[in-house]
């Protein structure tokens, strides 16, 4: 029997994008913003591998302290889940030994996640920094859509936290990097036609919040609280709260 409660708690949550649209919060599996025709390295599926077969990747999976895995729909009409994105290609020769850490510069920092496709980002070139073969190369791809980490305790951390853009090589490979990676080129906005990474940034490291406690007349320091007049809200000032690692 299934009661009307459970099944409501089952429908997945939504949080509002930048476009307006509803952009879904998953847990464990979820979906891409749009599904992609890809090429899939069949030593990862097949019992007699046979070069890279086309398939449609619709899907994703997340697990705390591993690679990003991809569900993927091949020409047999078989579901194949939790390929590694290593596994998967643009083309039937794309760039060869792809390896995890070539693909994915970080593992998963939970089950908990958001998919969503900036429409501002959406197919713009954009330059990789990549650790091939452990060695750091700079390759040119196009932006495909951006997954953030929720819930996890590292993201409650500004120089942990992150998004990860999923990003299509021109190799014809796939890789899955946080912002300080990329580098965009947008003809309308951006100047930086050689597309060099800058070197004058700063790591976030602040937490800001509106609302503070200031301690009044009427407290004492050791958290003893005296009657005393109640502050409006919003009339303190916003102070820094920092968290350096």
């Amino acid at each position: 029997m299934t009661f009307p409660m459970a099944r409501a708690l089952l429908l997945p949550c939504f949080e509002l994008s930048t476009s307006g649209t509803r952009s879904p919060m998953f847990t464990l599996v979820g979906e891409l913003p749009h599904h992609q025709y890809v090429w899939v390295d069949t030593s990862f599926t097949h019992l007699k591998p046979h070069g890279f077969v086309e398939a449609v990747w619709f899907g994703l999976v997340s697990m705390r302290g591993r690679v990003w895995g991809c569900t993927v729909m091949l020409k047999s009409g078989a579901i194949y889940r939790n390929l590694p994105v290593h596994a998967l290609a643009f083309r039937s020769d794309p760039e060869p030994a792809w390896t995890p850490k070539d693909a994915q510069a970080w593992d998963c920092y939970g089950e908990t996640f958001t998919a969503l496709r900036y429409q501002y980002l959406a197919d713009l070139e954009v330059m990789a920094r990549c650790d091939i073969h452990g060695r750091e190369k700079h390759l040119r791809g196009r932006y495909l859509f951006t997954c953030a980490p929720v819930g996890d305790s590292f993201s409650l951390y500004p120089e942990q936290a992150k998004e990860f853009s999923w990003v299509a090589l021109h190799n014809g490979r796939l890789c899955v990097l946080p912002t300080n990676h990329l580098v965009f080129a947008e003809q309308s906005h951006t100047n930086n036609w050689s597309m060099e990474f800058p070197n004058d940034m700063r790591r976030q490291t602040d937490i800001w919040r509106c609302e503070t406690i200031e301690i009044g007349e009427g407290s004492t320091l050791d958290g003893n609280e005296q009657p005393g007049e109640p502050q409006d809200k919003g009339s303190t000032s916003a102070t820094p709260d920092l968290r350096v690692a």
